[in-house]
Formats: C-alpha cells, sequence, structure tokens
C-alpha cells in the first residue's frame, strides 16, 4: 500500500475510498513521526472485509433520499459507528454496547463551536438511515445494505 495515505486522528477523505475502501489501523508505525495508535492506512485487502480492516467505506442514505459519503467503524458485532459526510465535518452515529442500541455522537466536552455535528435519532428526515457497505464481507459475496432505525435498531436490507 502507498506510504503517503497515513492519517492519524482523522479518517481519510471520501475522495479515498473508490480506490482503497478497506482501511486499518497502522500500530506496526506506531511511534513514528506525527504516527500513533490512531493511525490509519489503506488495508492489503480492497475486493471484501480484510482480516484486520478496522474502517470501511460506504454511503449513507437518508431518509427523505439524500446519499452521502459514509465511513464505518467494524467491531465485535460488525458494524459499530457510521459518520455520514453530509457536510465537510461528518456527524457520527455508533452503537453504544451498554445499551444494546445506535446513538448519536455528540462532542459534549468540546466548546460548542468546535464541536462537529450531531444528529438526533429522532430526525425523520434521516432516520430510518440505510448504510451501504462499499465491499462484501466475503470474497465473492455482495455488499450488504442494512437500516438504523429510530429506536436505535440495526437490521439487514434484503438485496
Amino acid at each position: 500500500m502507498p506510504k503517503r495515505f497515513r492519517f492519524t486522528g482523522e479518517s481519510p477523505p471520501p475522495r479515498l475510498w473508490k480506490q482503497y475502501p478497506n482501511w486499518r489501523n497502522a500500530y506496526e508505525e506506531e511511534g513514528k513521526e506525527d504516527q500513533d495508535e490512531t493511525t490509519l492506512m489503506p488495508h492489503e485487502v480492497q475486493t471484501c472485509i480484510g482480516r484486520d480492516t478496522s474502517f470501511l467505506g460506504g454511503r449513507g442514505r437518508v431518509n427523505d433520499g439524500r446519499q452521502y459519503p459514509a465511513f464505518l467503524s467494524l467491531g465485535e458485532a460488525g458494524i459499530d459507528g457510521c459518520e455520514v459526510y453530509e457536510k465537510a465535518k461528518p456527524w457520527r452515529i455508533y452503537y453504544c454496547y451498554p445499551d444494546k442500541k445506535w446513538v448519536s455522537f455528540r462532542e459534549e466536552w468540546l466548546p460548542k463551536a468546535e464541536r462537529r455535528p450531531s444528529v438526533s435519532l429522532d430526525d425523520n428526515t434521516i432516520f430510518p438511515l440505510e448504510i451501504h457497505m462499499a465491499v462484501p464481507w466475503n470474497e465473492g459475496g455482495q455488499p450488504r445494505r442494512y437500516r438504523i432505525t429510530k429506536g436505535g435498531e440495526m437490521h439487514e436490507i434484503s438485496a
């Protein structure tokens, strides 16, 4: 993978997701100048979810039909986070494991002027939200689509 694509403390820009939909943490490069445990790099596997894929490019389709680039995080139970690039700074939702539901990410520890946008799961123009994966879970499969409801549940959408 190209060495020039390293992103520390931020997500790679959507313009790179078509060529590099899969991203992983560059743990082996931790400690290099300007890199730490948050540094992301393109994954070696780009045709399906690789063994160590941490993030995946995709798209989000809000309830009123608009579509935006989306950066999906992968966790212990599959997709567990979604940044939607409706504007230059994305809004984020994530699966709260203790509450067993999806919730809005709010940077309440920051001064208001420094916070990224946030959304309410009660917003009828956004939810239910469809998440479309750019690549499939397994080689030869089809990319999956999911729906996140206003109640914070996620369901796979049939092909």
